[in-house]
């Protein structure tokens, strides 16, 4: 049996086709690799957005809560040092209550240390405060907080051994203003007391107490 091969011309444009073809085929996964390739850029682009705005977040309430603390440090080396003025400065914007006792603004709140804290001979109350296990909630705007921690006192005269005497809770809230924190309220509540005849300025009614 003979068989006819194709002619030249036939050939030719058949590859020609074929070619044609296969050239669409590739330009066609040309384009698909292009935008799948913008849009993984583009998804990529927009969670690290989204990654450096959260770790600037917590950046910042890191950096508000390392002030915040600043202030329950500050308060506790006033009081202990004496440094009622001081006190009442860093508490001019709060309401400030012990049990049930409350003073507003500047000059009510350093009345009252005066009246409700004894200092003795070297001018300051012989005592050491501590503050620990210090909660500390940023509101999610950032420009308020709330925050409870515990403390502890100690206290040393000459004739009186040092000793602890009395632990309990600090109930704070703070706001920012002017990119400053600042206390708009402390709430001091007692829990376990010891022997406040050299503390306190007056006895303490013991069923005030938290």
């Amino acid at each position: 049996m003979d068989f006819a091969l194709p002619s030249l011309p036939g050939l030719l444009a058949a590859l020609d086709s074929w070619l044609s073809l296969l050239l669409k085929r590739i330009r066609l996964i040309q384009l698909a690799c292009f935008l799948n390739g913008g849009i993984i850029s583009t998804i990529t682009q927009r969670a690290q957005i989204m990654t450096d705005a959260i770790n600037v977040e917590n950046e910042q309430r890191y950096v508000d809560e390392l002030k915040i603390q600043r202030l329950l440090a500050i308060y506790i080396h006033n009081l202990d040092d004496g440094k009622f003025t001081e006190n009442s400065e860093l508490l001019k914007h709060a309401e400030f209550t012990v049990l049930r006792d409350t003073a507003h603004g500047r000059e009510e709140v350093e009345q009252f240390f005066i009246r409700g804290v004894q200092r003795h001979e070297d001018g300051t109350p012989r005592t050491w405060h501590s503050v620990s296990s210090a909660l500390i909630d940023i509101s999610p705007s950032g420009d308020s907080a709330t925050c409870v921690s515990y403390f502890t006192v100690h206290q040393e005269l000459e004739g009186f051994p040092l000793q602890p005497i009395c632990t309990g809770r600090y109930y704070d809230t703070f706001e920012k203003h002017d990119g400053y924190w600042r206390f708009t309220s402390r709430n001091v509540v007692p829990r376990l007391m010891g022997d406040l005849q050299f503390h306190v300025g007056a006895p303490v009614n013991r069923a005030q107490m938290e």
